[in-house]
């Protein structure tokens, strides 16, 4: 209560009169602790936050002034805007956003720069009971860091942007579906498709124009994208081929399909496949195999006894018989024995007790049929007691083909055999892999034009040299996989390795595959095979160090950060959320608020807001306050619904800072 007191003096002398005033001031004492308390929250925020009247004088300063100037807070009251030292040209811009403030009555967002960093503040117009601007209230935060992250994200999306537009492998995105989302220009060009006609397709309606290896078609429930959303697995180097109408032609691609999750869930939310085209190699493939046709046709001449056979392994896949699939008729000559006999017989019942001959001859033929090269020898063969020459070679997979001769027959063998080595550099030259073969030296013996094409260098400028002399960097990256191939005689497969291209002078990635070859005067030598996958290493680089530079912005937020599902249950919460609460992240995912043992009023509110964002699909503004760790804390919490590609919201994301 207010009391004022005041002495009357009555007329005529008569005794004085006191006249006493009370006044309830209850309302003015609650808004005074109100405007104490604010001023207390306002000095103790981590915003700058200032209050000027109409001719920029200042009338209010919380003291994280003091921090960024080393001034009093107290020293800047009635001192006009820029008298304290602030540079002119923050002075012209604050002075310009106040008058845009107030010709508009509304609060108008501005930069500054202030000792190198960057503060972004809001100029907000205070008015009196008439609606005139009386003064001015500004607040100011340092966003330096977070316009660092904004720009090193926004460097890295175009940096993987430009990547997936320029690569020579085709990209195709798409969602859980098959729904074709995404194409790269590549992929467009391979497949001879138009962004009109592609995207929104999928592999089913893509099935009518693939088919497999073999010719049969390809159904688009079994395309390497549909196989990898189906069980959750990359799915790599499927070949297929796709018709490509403005070439009138099949395009053969080498498919790698990879899923794609989100945080907590099982099921890809989508795939990406990653292709390169093949056609040429198919062709050159092809070209090959009509050549062996060929090849085979010379060597079934009345001169020649010829075998083809299919090798059997054990358990543990090594060669332990093989199966004579047919002969010509030289070889049952030569042999002396009958086509019923021979064809579709194994070999140990055939020539009983050879599993144990000292040449060898089903280890021989077995690693041909398993490893690929050939082989030539001459050998006495005790069955039939013959001097035989023999050439075997691997024209597929697990079979080999021998061809036999009289030693009389020797030239018209090597003739043949040369015919063979012309058709092995036809397809030697015509590769768009680089093939070398070393001595043991590791000097070149023999190479192809995508040598030449690597070095920038012809053939007569390497052949002879080492690699070292050539590219020290590349004799580092592959001296252990020759030693190995040497040493152990087996081919070494799929290694990826990487060095500075001597011709460009960047970083270039391949995938090797070396093997021993036999040389002439029975030295050795290493073939090596190698796959430019400079392009897909940068992609999937590039893809890596986005996801964790977005993973990592997140996880080391100040704010809030935190994802529930439709059943309101917790899908991902940050570092920050265990810091403030004390409970571990693990804890929180699958769980609800009423799992969680939260008091019932909380999860109450909580599950009001969170729903109502479910069903409206709008963002919503949301304050609260949380008894944490550290005492009772004050948020404001932005719930931002997250939809799926039907339009459903699926999550709230919820962004909360203190």
């Amino acid at each position: 209560m207010l009391l004022n007191a005041r002495r009357i003096n009555q007329e005529g002398g008569r005794r004085e009169l006191i006249l006493l005033a009370i006044e309830d001031i209850t309302p003015l004492q609650e808004q005074v602790s109100a405007n104490r308390l604010a001023y207390v929250m306002l000095d103790n925020s981590p915003d700058l936050v200032m209050r000027y009247d109409r001719e920029y004088r200042y009338l209010y300063v919380n003291k994280v002034i003091e921090h960024l100037t080393g001034i009093p807070a107290a020293d800047f009251i009635g001192k006009q805007l820029g008298e304290l030292g602030a540079p002119a040209e923050n002075v012209v811009r604050q002075k310009e956003a106040f008058r845009k403030a107030a010709a508009a009555k509304q609060q108008v967002s501005f930069e500054l720069r202030f000792d190198g960093r960057l503060v972004q503040s809001l100029a907000v117009p205070e008015f009196d009971r008439q609606g005139k601007v009386v003064a001015f209230i500004t607040f100011s935060r340092d966003i330096t860091g977070l316009k660092k992250t904004e720009d090193a994200l926004r460097e890295s999306e175009e940096r993987y942007r430009f990547l997936y537009e320029t690569m020579t492998q085709g990209v195709v995105y798409q969602d859980a579906s098959g729904r074709i989302l995404s194409a790269n220009p590549a992929a467009l060009s391979i497949l001879g498709k138009t962004w009109e006609e592609f995207i929104g397709s999928s592999s089913v309606k893509e099935e009518k124009s693939t088919i497999q290896e073999d010719g049969t078609p390809f159904p688009g429930s079994e395309h390497p994208a549909m196989v990898a959303l189906r069980t959750g697995k990359p799915v790599k180097g499927v070949v297929m081929g796709d018709y490509n109408y403005p070439k009138k032609q099949y395009a053969w691609i080498s498919i790698d399909a990879i899923p794609l999750f989100r945080a907590g869930e099982k099921k890809p939310y989508e795939v990406y496949t990653l292709f390169e085209d093949i056609t040429e190699r198919k062709k050159a493939e092809e070209a090959l195999h009509d050549s062996q046709e060929r090849y085979s046709k010379l060597f079934n001449a009345k001169v020649y006894g010829v075998t083809h056979c299919r090798i059997i392994t054990d358990e543990h896949g090594r060669p332990v018989n093989y199966v004579i699939m047919k002969v010509n008729d030289t070889y049952l000559r030569i042999i002396g024995l009958k086509r019923e006999d021979i064809e579709g017989k194994p070999v140990t019942d055939i020539f009983p007790g050879i599993e144990n001959m000292p040449a060898g001859y089903i280890q021989k033929y077995g690693k041909i049929a398993l490893e690929g090269g050939e082989i030539i020898y001459e050998d006495f063969f005790p069955a039939t007691n013959q001097w035989l020459e023999i050439y075997a070679y691997q024209p597929k997979y697990r079979e080999f083909t021998a061809i036999l001769t009289d030693i009389t027959e020797r030239k018209k063998a090597e003739e043949a055999l040369r015919e063979s080595e012309e058709t092995l550099n036809a397809f030697f030259g015509s590769s768009p892999a680089s093939m070398n073969i070393f001595d043991e030296t590791f000097h070149y013996v023999k190479i192809n034009p995508a040598v030449e094409k690597f070095y920038g260098r012809p053939s007569e400028d390497i052949i002879g040299k080492s690699v070292a002399e050539l590219a020290p960097g590349f004799r580092d990256a592959v001296k252990g996989v020759f030693t190995a191939v040497l040493e152990t005689g087996k081919p070494q497969r799929a290694i990826e390795i990487g060095w500075i291209s001597p011709l460009t002078g960047k970083m270039a990635y391949f995938l090797f595959h070396a093997f021993p070859v036999p040389l002439h005067g029975g030295k050795r030598g290493i073939g090596l095979i190698a796959a430019d996958i400079t392009g897909r290493k940068m992609a999937e680089d590039a893809l890596r160090r986005n996801e964790y530079e977005l993973r990592t912005l997140v996880d080391n937020s100040p704010d809030l950060i935190f994802r529930v599902n439709r059943s309101l249950q917790y899908v991902y919460v940050n570092p920050a959320y265990e810091r403030v609460t004390g409970v571990p992240r693990e804890q929180f995912i699958g769980k609800t608020n009423s799992q969680l043992g939260m008091p019932r009023q909380m999860v109450e509110f909580w599950q009001s807001n969170v729903r109502r964002v479910l069903e409206s699909g709008r963002e919503e503004p949301l304050e609260f306050d949380f008894s944490s760790l550290f005492g009772k804390r004050y948020f404001f919490a932005r719930l931002i619904p997250e939809f799926e590609k039907s339009g459903l919201v699926a999550t709230v994301l919820v962004i909360a800072r203190d």
